[in-house]
């Protein structure tokens, strides 16, 4: 299980500050646990596995011995499907008219309809300045 754990950081941790911290925590856990000090060799990776799309089954996985390493290599990704993208290089809202009612224009210009706030501004607390200049 430590074999499992360590693999588990060397996957998700590596770039992490602590990652030697918590790769000594878990030597440190094994003596505690076993009694004696061992050099922890990382697992295989679980793609191995077949609930991953891999090719060993639980039992193999366990039964695997340090001996050898294992390097998972991935097929290249290419799409067989090739996908046509279409892409306007001119507008025409040139050419284009938009009707204007002058009657409700006229109406708006005599309501005098202005945007105006109900609420006050809130305060600059959220704001990015506010943040940087603690």
């Amino acid at each position: 299980m430590s074999n499992c754990a360590l693999a588990y950081l060397l996957q998700y941790y590596k770039y992490d500050d602590s990652f030697w911290e918590k790769i000594s925590l878990l030597n440190l856990l094994y003596f505690k646990v076993y009694g004696e000090y061992k050099t922890i060799m990382p697992s295989i990776d679980k793609m191995a596995l077949t609930t991953f799309g891999g090719t060993l089954t639980i039992d193999d996985y366990r039964n695997l011995n340090n001996e050898k390493t294992y390097n998972i290599q991935f097929p290249p990704c290419n799409t067989i499907i090739p996908m046509l993208e279409e892409i306007y290089k001119k507008s025409n809202l040139n050419n284009t008219f938009i009707p204007v009612d002058k009657s409700k224009i006229n109406i708006l210009n005599i309501n005098e309809l202005k945007l105006k706030r109900n609420k006050p501004i809130i305060n600059h607390k959220n704001t990015l300045d506010f943040c940087l200049s603690k």
